[in-house]
C-alpha cells in the first residue's frame, strides 16, 4: 500500500533487487574484495537466506521472459545486494544517453524525487530504471520513469547509479503478441530477463507492429530508437515529435479510468473469479463478493477496480497480512515493516468498506487531501498509486488484473466510458457550468496525464476559439446544490454516500485530449460560429474586416472558431475574397448566407 508492495511486485522485486553486476565491473571501484569473498559473504547473509527461502516458495508465480518473448525456465539466482554494499559501480554523469539504476537500494528502502510539472516529493521504490536526462540546475540527477520526470534529491543519490550507452544495456519495453499489448520489465540491466504485465489490446496500437520491441518510460509514446526517445524527453515538451505514434498518445484503459466509473460485474462473478483463481487455498476473499458491489455503488467506487487492487495487494486473499489482519488492501503496511504496521481489521468486509469509503471516497479523491493527484490507479505521474505505493508499476500491476477478470466475465466493462486526459501541467479550473464566471468547484493540479470520465458534450462560452465543454463526473461528492464538495472536514456528508448523478461538473474541451471513446461514444459538436463575425462578438461589422484583413497581411494570425468564421467562402484559405464577403455584407450589397 502507501510505501507497501503487493505480492506479485515483491516477487518481482526479488529478482529485481539480486543483479549481478559483473558486467559492470570495468566501472566497479577497487575496494580490495574479491568476488569469491563478495559471494561468501553474501551467501552466508540473513537477506539471503529469508529472500532465497521466498524466491523458492512462490518461483511459480512469475514467470520470466527473454527479449522475444519466450519462457526462461531456469532462473539463476543473482547477488546484487550485496554486491551493492561491498563493490558499487561508479556512476558516469557525463553521458548523453544513459539510465538511472534504482536497483541499488535494499528492501525497505526508497528513493525520493521532485516531480518536475508539480513541484512536489515523489517516491519510488527500488526496482527497474529509468532515463538520465542529465543534471538540472542545482545538479540533480534528473530521470523520468512511470510517467514522471523528476530530480532525485540529493540525499538519495548515492542509492542509485548511472549507466552509459543504453544501447547495450538490457532496458525494459512494450510488445504486441497475440493481440495483446504487453510490458516488458527488465529486472537486471544486465542480463536478458523480464517479466510482463498486460497494459492492453492490439486493436488500440495499430502504429505499433506485432513482435518488434518499442520502447517507453511513460508507456503513452513509442519509440524504436531509443536515442530519439532520450532527444525528445530532454527537450522537456509534451511534442514527442520521434514517437512513432506522434500525437496519438496511448493509455491504458483500466489504468487511466477513474475510479468513479461504475462496474457492471455481479457479486456472483467476483466470487467465481476468486474461487478459479485461489482454488482448494485459503483466501480471505472467498466469497466477500456482495461488499465490492454494495459499498462501490453506496459510495461511488468501481467495484473491479477495488477487486483488482485487493487482488494485487493480498495475493488473492492469501498473504499473511489478509490472514493475520483481515488487510486485503495494504492499508499503512509500510516498506520498512509491512507486517508490524498494517492496520488491523476485525473482519476482511471491513477492509472493503474502510478502502472504499475513507481511503478512495473520502481520501484520495478529494481534491483537499495531500493525497489527491486524480482518480485513477495511474502511474506516478498522477493517479493514486503516486501516494499509495512506492511500487512504480502498482497501477499497471492492479489495471492488468482488471483485464483479466474483465476477459474471464465477457468484457463488460472494457471501454464502456470516454475517456479523456489533460497531458500537460496546466492547473486546470473544474467548473459549475460551461462558462468562466460559473463557480470553480475544484482544480486538478499540475499533474500530466491526468485523465476525466467524459459524459457528455455541451455548447458553452467559447474560450480559445472553440464554445464545446466537456461535462465530467467529478472525483469528489459534490453538495445538492453543486458548490462544493464533501470533504472530512466539512462533513456535510457524514454517511460518505456519493450521488453519481449530481456530481457533474464542466472543463473546456480545449484543455483535454479524447483518448478512448466509449460505448455511448461522446459526439464533439462543431463550434457555434456565423460566418464573418471573426470577433465572436454576435454581428458582422469592420472590426471583423480588419481582422481578416490583418490575418492576410500577417500582422496578426487567427485561429480555432475565428478562423473558420473569417472562411466566409468556404474555400478552406483565409484570403482577399473573404474580405470582400464581409465588406460588401456591411456595405448591404451582397448579404453572407449562413
Amino acid at each position: 500500500m502507501k510505501k507497501g508492495w503487493a505480492l506479485l511486485s515483491i516477487l518481482c522485486l526479488l529478482f529485481v533487487g539480486f543483479n549481478d553486476i559483473k558486467a559492470q565491473s570495468d566501472k566497479s571501484e577497487d575496494n580490495g574484495a574479491s568476488d569469491d569473498k563478495i559471494d561468501e559473504l553474501f551467501t552466508q547473509s540473513e537477506e539471503y537466506q529469508e529472500m532465497k527461502e521466498l524466491i523458492d516458495e512462490y518461483s511459480g508465480v512469475s514467470q520470466l521472459y527473454d527479449a522475444d518473448g519466450n519462457e526462461v525456465e531456469e532462473v539463476p539466482l543473482p547477488k546484487s545486494r550485496m554486491r551493492r554494499s561491498v563493490a558499487r559501480a561508479a556512476s558516469d554523469y557525463s553521458v548523453s544517453y544513459g539510465i538511472v539504476d534504482f536497483y541499488s537500494n535494499r528492501t525497505g528502502n526508497y528513493i525520493e524525487y521532485i516531480d518536475e510539472a508539480t513541484g512536489l516529493v515523489g517516491y519510488l521504490g527500488g526496482t527497474n530504471s529509468g532515463a538520465y536526462l542529465g543534471k538540472d540546475a542545482q545538479n540533480r540527477i534528473r530521470f523520468k520513469m512511470s510517467g514522471v520526470v523528476g530530480a532525485i534529491l540529493p540525499s538519495y543519490e548515492s542509492q542509485v547509479a548511472v549507466y552509459g550507452d543504453v544501447n547495450h544495456l538490457y532496458t525494459s519495453f512494450y510488445r504486441v503478441e497475440s493481440g495483446k499489448l504487453w510490458h516488458y520489465i527488465n529486472y537486471n540491466n544486465a542480463q536478458n530477463l523480464y517479466y510482463k504485465k498486460m497494459v492492453g489490446y492490439a486493436q488500440d496500437v495499430p502504429y505499433l507492429t506485432a513482435n518488434v520491441n518499442y520502447f517507453s518510460y511513460d508507456g503513452h509514446y513509442f519509440y524504436q530508437n531509443e536515442h530519439q526517445m532520450y532527444d525528445d524527453y530532454k527537450a522537456n515538451t509534451y511534442a514527442y515529435p520521434h514517437a512513432v505514434n506522434a500525437g496519438k498518445p496511448y493509455y491504458n484503459y483500466f489504468q487511466y479510468l477513474t475510479h468513479r466509473a461504475s462496474s457492471n460485474y455481479s457479486a456472483q462473478e467476483f466470487d467465481a473469479y476468486t474461487n478459479d483463481i485461489v482454488g482448494s487455498a485459503a483466501s480471505q476473499m472467498k466469497g466477500l463478493g456482495t461488499y465490492y458491489v454494495s459499498y462501490g455503488q453506496t459510495y461511488g467506487v468501481n467495484a473491479l477496480m477495488a477487486y483488482a487492487v485487493s487482488c494485487n495487494e493480498s495475493a488473492y486473499g492469501k498473504s499473511e497480512i489478509a490472514m493475520t489482519k483481515n488487510n486485503l488492501f495494504g492499508h499503512a503496511a509500510y516498506d520498512s515493516s509491512p507486517g508490524a504496521s498494517a492496520n488491523p481489521y476485525p473482519n476482511p468486509q471491513y477492509s472493503i468498506y474502510v478502502h472504499m469509503h475513507s481511503f478512495i471516497s473520502r481520501g484520495y479523491l478529494d481534491p483537499g487531501d495531500y493525497r489527491y493527484n486524480g482518480g485513477h490507479l495511474g502511474d506516478k505521474a498522477s493517479g493514486v498509486g503516486l501516494k499509495y505505493a512506492s511500487d512504480p508499476w502498482w497501477g499497471e500491476t492492479a489495471a492488468a488484473i482488471m483485464y483479466a477478470v474483465d476477459e474471464y466475465n465477457g468484457k463488460k466493462d472494457y471501454k464502456v466510458y470516454t475517456v479523456g486526459i489533460k497531458e500537460n501541467s496546466d492547473n486546470v479550473n473544474i467548473r459549475k457550468e460551461p462558462n468562466t464566471s460559473s463557480t470553480v468547484l475544484y482544480r486538478t493540479g499540475k499533474n500530466v496525464s491526468y485523465p476525466f470520465v467524459i459524459l457528455d458534450s455541451v455548447k458553452g462560452e467559447t474560450v480559445n476559439g472553440s464554445d464545446v465543454w466537456y461535462k465530467i463526473q467529478t472525483d469528489p461528492n459534490l453538495n445538492a446544490s453543486r458548490t462544493g464538495f464533501d470533504t472530512v472536514d466539512n462533513n456535510y456528508n457524514p454517511d460518505g454516500d456519493y450521488d453519481k448523478d449530481n456530481s457533474y461538473a464542466y472543463i473546456h474541451s480545449s484543455y483535454v485530449k479524447i483518448v478512448s471513446e466509449g460505448n455511448g461514444q461522446i459526439i464533439t459538436p462543431s463550434p457555434s460560429y456565423l460566418k464573418g463575425d471573426v470577433n465572436g462578438d454576435g454581428k458582422i461589422s469592420s472590426m471583423d474586416y480588419v481582422l481578416v484583413k490583418d490575418h492576410i497581411l500577417k500582422i496578426t494570425t487567427l485561429s480555432g472558431s475565428s478562423l473558420s468564421a473569417a472562411d466566409v467562402n468556404g474555400d478552406g484559405k483565409i484570403s482577399s475574397m473573404d474580405y470582400v464577403l464581409i465588406k460588401d455584407h456591411i456595405l448591404g450589397i451582397n448579404l453572407i448566407k449562413q
